[in-house]
């Protein structure tokens, strides 16, 4: 009797132990799957924070690039207000004295011919006027646009000649084919911030070399244009101080520069617009006293 009591009772601690047991183990899976959940929420917020603050970052960036590129624009062209200017009074100020001369003037052939000399020179003020207004214009990034490259080496050259004049350095760029315009895919503002930092870096190294050695013959920056079965090719070429060695590897970086009044935003801004916009490539090729060579593949992929 007593060891029937005694296994009852041990069979019944075993059985309440057990289901303890059982509870406990339960309540202990229940935890951990609701653990688990927690985690698994808590992960997909965090990576779900992480895009928007990724995609935040991303405008940010976006944002500021833009305000970069249009402060770069406004100081190129506040440094060649003074040469644009003085090129627009030129034919101004020959209009105003050919039209004086006409109310003085009773010879019909000279009258018709100062008249002529006035229409010719009103035309190019006014050409002149749309070369600058294209120039400080707002690139819309999102419209389809192309570039003629021939027409705006045109303009820079037209933008960069009274530096150019003052330096003693001569510009010489390619003549367009009248049935074989080259256009590429890039609104016409942005080639010529690259045509127009390539171009006055070089004049500026023409000007430093003539004033560092006293050579008085002319320097001269030419561009050079080859279209091939892979893209086309441009070469912009001076007859300048050159780049030194230890320098070449540092003229695309941000804040660089080794004029005493440079910002270092021109290479660094030329080498954007060639490989993120363009997708082609830019090499440097200089010598000290001898003069630099800037080489830039353009793909076929972004002919127009």
């Amino acid at each position: 009797m007593t060891f029937n009591f005694e296994l009852l009772t041990y069979t019944g601690i075993t059985s309440c132990v057990g289901f303890i047991f059982l509870l406990f183990n339960k309540r202990i899976h229940s935890s951990s799957k609701f653990t688990q959940q927690s985690d698994d929420m808590l992960t997909q917020e965090m990576n779900q924070l992480e895009k928007r603050i990724s995609e935040r970052t991303q405008e940010l960036l976006h944002v500021e690039k833009e305000r970069y590129q249009e402060l770069e624009r406004v100081a190129q062209f506040g440094a060649l207000s003074q040469g644009l200017f003085h090129d627009l009074m030129s034919p101004l100020t020959s209009i105003s004295l050919y039209l004086e001369r006409i109310k003085t003037t009773h010879d019909t052939n000279e009258v018709q011919d100062m008249l002529q000399k006035t229409v010719q020179a009103s035309r190019r003020m006014n050409s002149f006027m749309h070369n600058i207004r294209k120039s400080i214009e707002i690139p819309e990034h999102h419209a389809t646009t192309s570039a003629n490259v021939y027409d705006e080496l045109s303009v820079v050259r037209d933008m960069l000649i009274y530096k150019a004049r003052t330096t003693g350095t001569t510009i010489r760029i390619p003549d367009q084919s009248t049935d074989h315009p080259i256009h590429i895919s890039i609104h016409p503002v942005r080639i010529q911030q690259l045509f127009i930092n390539l171009i006055s870096n070089a004049i500026d190294a023409c000007e430093q070399i003539q004033i560092e050695h006293t050579k008085e013959n002319e320097q001269s920056v030419t561009v050079s244009l080859l279209e091939h079965t892979e893209g086309i090719t441009i070469k912009i070429i001076d007859t300048g101080c050159g780049i030194s060695p230890e320098h070449v590897d540092h003229i695309w970086t941000h804040s660089f520069t080794t004029k005493p009044k440079g910002t270092g935003m021109g290479l660094a801004t030329v080498k954007t617009i060639v490989e993120h916009e363009l997708h082609g490539s830019i090499t440097v090729q200089s010598r000290k006293k001898q003069g630099t060579t800037f080489t830039i593949h353009i793909p076929t992929s972004q002919l127009a």
